[in-house]
């Protein structure tokens, strides 16, 4: 077996040849340094990861004398911990950038690439597939104030079908394109409404359904996140009005249905009837004219 002395000798002539097989261009440091960011670090510690917990990237017991690796600082300031292969990082290894991002898992050719999880500045922790970099492939990214996004990733942000939990409570199924909203969706609010349809940029955009918790029940176009173009409104008391609107408001030529059988037939600006219309009573037809949603002579 060999004397303890020798056994020292060996680890020492071992440590130094692990040391000069290193890159150049990096001093080694006595322990992985805490990030300079207090958010990265909240979230560091949210995410059950410690700067101080020793780097375990051992396969086996029997490999745990040697499992620490060197502590390493690169003349950039980013400062890395883990396996090396062909003077690359390659294998298991965590990092911390000069702007405090951290990332811990696997690693191939100086970049993650496999299982791993990283801490952006801002707070946001991302767990998941990563190719050259980024997370790419089935991942889960979330905050501290209750955001929850997880499904197909590309370049660190959901991009693809995806669900959402946000932190006022809404829940979302579908399409996101750079962690927005965007394609074909399921929207639920904590109110009780829930649209479903089109998004653009975070917002409902182009054909959708949107229901209340009283019943009520709009179908038709939408942009910027209003009911704009043309659509059908239901209300719980069986009034109807098909028509136009914009920003939220009846505009343009309708026709609207009150439960007893009456219809309006005419033109609205801003959610008023204004100008020349019908109404249509007991099947006898009267024509007209409203101004800001009062009529105001019979023609």
């Amino acid at each position: 077996m060999g004397c303890k002395c020798e056994r020292d000798a060996q680890a020492r002539a071992e440590e130094e040849r692990s040391i000069d097989d290193l890159p150049g261009n990096a001093t080694v440091l006595s322990q992985f340094p805490e990030p300079k960011n207090e958010i990265v670090l909240d979230a560091m510690l949210r995410a059950s990861l410690s700067p101080h917990a020793k780097l375990s990237t051992a396969s086996s017991k029997k490999d745990s004398e040697n499992e620490e690796q060197n502590v390493l600082q690169f003349k950039d300031g980013t400062v890395y911990q883990g396996e090396w292969e062909d003077g690359k990082k390659n294998g298991k290894g965590r990092q911390i950038w000069p702007d405090s991002t951290y990332y811990e898992g696997e690693w191939k050719e100086n970049l993650p690439n496999g299982h791993g999880r990283k801490i952006l500045p801002s707070g946001l922790i991302i767990e998941g597939t990563f190719v050259n970099g980024k997370a790419s492939g089935l991942a889960i990214i979330s905050n501290k104030e209750g955001l929850k996004m997880q499904g197909v990733f590309r370049n660190d942000l959901p991009n693809g079908n995806c669900s959402a939990k946000y932190p006022d409570g809404s829940e979302y199924e579908g399409q996101m394109v750079n962690m927005n909203k965007q394609g074909h969706g399921k929207l639920s609010k904590p109110d009780g409404s829930s649209y479903e349809g089109e998004f653009m940029n975070d917002m409902r955009d182009g054909y959708g359904i949107l229901t209340w918790k009283d019943g009520r029940r709009y179908e038709g176009q939408w942009k910027d996140d209003k009911m704009h173009g043309t659509g059908t409104h239901q209300w719980a008391d069986g009034s109807v009005y098909q028509g136009g609107y914009l920003n939220d408001l009846k505009h343009g030529n309708g026709e609207f249905r009150w439960p007893d059988g009456r219809v309006f037939k005419g033109t609205w600006e801003n959610g008023d009837r204004q100008g020349v219309g019908v109404l249509i009573k007991g099947g006898v037809e009267k024509k007209g004219i409203w101004k800001d949603d009062v009529r105001v002579n019979w023609l």
